[in-house]
C-alpha cells in the first residue's frame, strides 16, 4: 500500500515503540487514534522495517502469539499504510543521516515519514532528530493535540 494524500487527513507516522506501546500496554491514546483513523480523519504510515523491530523480543521470549499478534497489526490495511523499503528510500535515509546523527533504523523511518508527507511523527524517541515540518510526539501528546474534537 503505499502513501495516500488527502487535504483533509492527517497524515501520522508510527515508529515501532507504538505499536510495542499498543500492544503491550494497550494505551488509551493508541486505541483512540486507530478509532479516529477508522473513522478517516488519520492516515496512518509505517515502514516495512517497524515488523522486524517488534518480533525481536517475542521470537527472544519465544512467545509466538504475541509474535502473530504482531503480524496482524502490522500490515497494510484501512487502517495503515505499510511503506516497502527500496534504494530511493535507503539513499534518502542515508543523506538524512548524514545531516541529523540518528541511528540507520531511525533514518529510514523518518526517511518513509518525509516520503509519506507526514507532519507527525509519533514516537517514544526524544534523541529522535527530524526534519523541519515534521514534529515527534508521543502518545500523550497526540491525544491532547490532535485526537481531542
Amino acid at each position: 500500500m503505499g502513501c495516500v494524500s488527502s487535504a483533509t487527513t492527517r497524515h501520522i507516522y508510527l515508529d515501532a515503540n507504538v505499536f510495542i506501546r499498543f500492544l503491550e500496554a494497550e494505551e488509551k491514546p493508541l486505541l483512540s487514534m486507530f478509532a479516529r483513523a477508522a473513522e478517516g480523519a488519520l492516515a496512518l504510515h509505517t515502514s516495512e522495517l517497524t515488523l522486524a523491530e517488534v518480533l525481536v523480543k517475542p521470537f527472544r521470549d519465544r512467545d509466538f502469539r504475541l509474535a502473530e499478534a504482531y503480524r496482524e497489526l502490522v500490515k497494510s490495511s484501512d487502517l495503515l499504510a505499510l511503506m516497502a523499503i527500496d534504494r530511493t528510500l535507503l539513499e534518502e535515509s542515508a543523506m538524512l543521516r548524514s545531516w541529523t546523527g540518528n541511528k540507520l533504523a531511525d533514518s529510514i523511518h523518518v526517511a518513509t515519514a518525509k516520503r509519506c508527507g507526514c507532519a507527525i511523527f509519533l514516537s517514544e524517541d526524544a534523541r529522535l532528530k527530524l526534519p523541519d515540518g515534521m514534529l515527534r510526539m508521543t502518545p500523550s501528546e497526540l491525544e491532547g493535540r490532535v485526537l481531542r474534537p
